[in-house]
Parts: C-alpha cells; sequence; structure tokens
C-alpha cells in the first residue's frame, strides 16, 4: 500500500483551499485503504516520520505565511520523490516559480505560469494543473425561488473586481455580497439568481469551479 504524506500549514484558522481539498480526497482514499497518508506541518526534522512513497507540498500561500513573518520558521525541503502544486503563481511575482524548482514533479494551477517556467528550466518541465471543486464541500442545493439577483462571494482586492461589481450592483441593487466558505457559501450561490466571479488576473480560479458545482448559473470573466 502506498505511503504518502502531505505538507501544509493549517494552524492560523483559516484552510479552504487546495491543500485541504486534497487532504479530505486522500482521507477517503485511505478509507477505501487505496493508501495511508500523513499530514506534516512543513517544518523541522521528517526523519522519524520514516520514508514515503511520495510527498506532496500543495500550495498554502507559504509565501505570505512564512516570508510574510505571520509563522517564525524556515521552511524545511519536502523530502524526495515530491510533488508540488502551485495555486497562485500569477500574484506573488515570481516566487512559486523559483520554489518549485526545488520538486520532482511540479504542478501550476495557471497555463502562464507553466509556460513561463518551461521556457527558463531546461531540466525540468511543469504540468498545468487547474483548480477543481470539492463537492462536499460545495454541494448541488436546490431551491423552488431566489432571494438575490446578483451574488458575489469573494473579496475585493483588485481594480478589476471594484469596477465589475460597483457597476453590478449599481444595475442589481437586490444583491448579496459578503465572504462565505463550503456550505455557507453553496447556500448563498442557491439562493441567487446569477453568481458572479471576476477573477483577479484572468485565472481560471477556485470559484468558477465551486459556483458551477453547486447548480448555479455563472457570469465569470
Amino acid at each position: 500500500m502506498l505511503r504518502l504524506a502531505i505538507y501544509f500549514e493549517n494552524r492560523l484558522g483559516r484552510n479552504d483551499g487546495n491543500p485541504l481539498y486534497i487532504w479530505a480526497c486522500m482521507k477517503r482514499m485511505q478509507e477505501k485503504k487505496l493508501l495511508t497518508i500523513d499530514h506534516l506541518i512543513p517544518n523541522g526534522d521528517y526523519d522519524l516520520f520514516g520514508r514515503y512513497d511520495f510527498n506532496l507540498h500543495v500550495d498554502y500561500a507559504e509565501d505570505a505565511l512564512v516570508n510574510g513573518g505571520l509563522i517564525p520558521y524556515k521552511v524545511a525541503n519536502t523530502p524526495s520523490p515530491s510533488l508540488f502544486w502551485a495555486s497562485d503563481s500569477h500574484l506573488d511575482g515570481g516566487w512559486r516559480l523559483n520554489k518549485a524548482k526545488e520538486f520532482d514533479i511540479i504542478f501550476f494551477a495557471q497555463k502562464e505560469a507553466v509556460e513561463t517556467f518551461n521556457k527558463e528550466n531546461s531540466e525540468k518541465k511543469a504540468i498545468w494543473l487547474p483548480h477543481a471543486v470539492e463537492p462536499l464541500a460545495y454541494p448541488r442545493i436546490e431551491r423552488p425561488g431566489k432571494t438575490y439577483d446578483v451574488c458575489f462571494v469573494g473579496h475585493v482586492n483588485s481594480q478589476n473586481r471594484i469596477d465589475a461589481l460597483d457597476r453590478l450592483f449599481k444595475e442589481f441593487p437586490n444583491f448579496y455580497y459578503g465572504q462565505r466558505l463550503f456550505e455557507d457559501a453553496a447556500q448563498k450561490y442557491a439562493e441567487s439568481k446569477i453568481i458572479f466571479n471576476n477573477s483577479m488576473q484572468d485565472d481560471l480560479n477556485m470559484r468558477t469551479f465551486e459556483c458551477m458545482a453547486t447548480g448555479s448559473f455563472l457570469l465569470t470573466s
């Protein structure tokens, strides 16, 4: 039976991204006795855990948490054989493109990052692995009527979102805006006629898949 380890930080309260989804998926496979998997904090000496058949390092915003000083340690190198899946290479100024060189197998969620990495590196090649959705976290909820005309769940953290939402909410004042996760977000999607998604830099973001998983109508850039 395969023995896997997944490395990500989850001690600061928020954990709503790819690491959690991959961990949940792998745990289900473990319940079916297809593999075993351990979650490790990416810090310190891993030797005491023994050797793993594969080591998964899934993007947990390490550049902001560790390099930004929120977590006071130096991230240990992931043991080989290792896999890196980067989610936000379009936002970090090249940090993840450089980080990826440490790994044996490399995935980026953004196509542009794959093209850039492969152009600059001859020894290793990256593969495009776009975002997906955890259906248990964003279930399909059937509702006979709708409460809102338009819904936007997310953060207003880029100028293109500010401009788009300002125009949209003026045209459709019966709207919902806020931050929600998992089933709470799915409930708001079910209550709305239109789910609006505006990616920050034209990437295929997670919200795209999460909205459609709930069976709601998606209007996206």
